[in-house]
């Protein structure tokens, strides 16, 4: 009699698992004044929202498939990270019941199967990710997926409507929270060009943490380490990028919204000296016209050995100072953080020595 009754218990015990390590895991966290804060994340491109587990260190995060999602070889910088939905062009892998099933659906769709387990090796398995469902039922897993780059807008329409549904949905669910918007390459892009847009509640926006944020796509192509001097050449690029994807090259970019920006609100630019995808020369210029227009305070944080997507794990050095960094400052806002890595950050000087205005 036990033994049927072991797979209905198996997964309720999971769930409680995970959810005691959740609520252990938290009270690292030093809540100064008590008030809940959420952070809205928004990824680069070709990644699902899985991507956040990277910044929320061993507590991991309770994905929209249900799913509980850990990285391994992550830092613990956002304490409650919102998603809200899964963007239009990440199409997440099926939940199929029966073997018959999972053959039917590679022969229907034998590219995309490929794609879903070449980013199961490349995403989850490169950055220790791991994957485990908490007993909820499913339709789709973050196991695999493959994104449909025709609908990607690089920061342009799509992008920033779907971060405003993000932004309300996190607004819907917890009204009286106050937030934090948190982006990542094409996804720091789009959170700066959807502050400049949308119709956000300003005074409910404590700060913005923007990841190798580009100035422009046609920016980051002349600024490439290996750049071709050659106009035509980035013409080229441009077009096959507009032809790729949803991007216009004459929509908007982050260098051209700076005076629609967002007044008072704290703006951190993070950057390395070792990343070829977004040079450092691009993301300077975006601190640069933000600290001409002068209504933002503004930091900025360069790493010196980290690679484009891996800025949380490539170097110690680096994984510790941007931590410690982000840690004291959640603590001069008075927003959450973890007592340890802020005090190790003020011994640093982490926060004068990033202080741009």
């Amino acid at each position: 009699m036990l033994f049927f009754k072991v797979p209905v218990i198996l997964p309720m015990f999971l769930s409680m698992l995970i959810i005691t390590n959740r609520i252990f895991a938290k009270c690292e966290w030093f809540h100064p004044t008590h008030q809940d804060v959420r952070t809205i994340y928004y990824q680069g491109v070709h990644a699902s929202q899985a991507q956040v587990s990277k910044y929320t260190g061993t507590r991991g995060f309770i994905a929209t498939t249900g799913e509980y999602v850990i990285c391994k070889k992550g830092f613990d910088v956002i304490e409650n990270p919102y998603i809200g939905t899964e963007l239009e062009e990440i199409h997440l892998k099926k939940v199929y019941q029966s073997k018959r099933a999972k053959i039917k659906a590679f022969f229907r769709h034998p590219v995309r199967t490929l794609e879903q387990c070449m980013n199961t090796i490349f995403e989850n398995k490169l950055f220790g990710i791991s994957i485990d469902r908490t007993g909820k039922s499913q339709k789709e897993t973050l196991k695999a997926y493959s994104v449909d780059i025709s609908a990607m807008s690089l920061a342009q329409g799509a992008d920033i409507i779907q971060h405003q549904a993000r932004y309300d949905l996190c607004l819907k669910e917890y009204p009286d929270s106050d937030i934090i918007l948190y982006g990542v390459s094409r996804g720091a892009a789009t959170t700066f060009n959807a502050c400049a847009t949308n119709h956000y509640n300003n005074n409910k926006i404590r700060l913005i943490i923007l990841e190798g944020c580009f100035d422009s796509i046609p920016g980051i192509i002349h600024s490439f380490p290996l750049s071709f001097k050659s106009k035509s050449l980035e013409k080229f690029f441009v077009k096959r990028v507009s032809a790729l994807t949803q991007f216009q090259a004459k929509g908007l970019s982050p260098i051209s919204m700076v005076e629609q920006f967002p007044v008072d609100i704290p703006v951190v630019f993070i950057t390395s000296l070792c990343d070829h995808i977004v040079p450092m020369v691009s993301v300077e210029r975006m601190v640069d016209a933000l600290k001409r227009r002068g209504k933002n305070p503004l930091y900025l944080l360069v790493l010196k050995h980290s690679s484009h997507p891996k800025y949380m794990i490539d170097n110690k050095e680096d994984t510790e100072n941007y931590r410690d960094f982000l840690h004291i400052l959640y603590k001069s806002l008075n927003l959450s953080y973890i007592p340890e890595y802020a005090e190790s950050g003020e011994k640093k000087g982490l926060l004068q020595m990033c202080r741009v205005m």
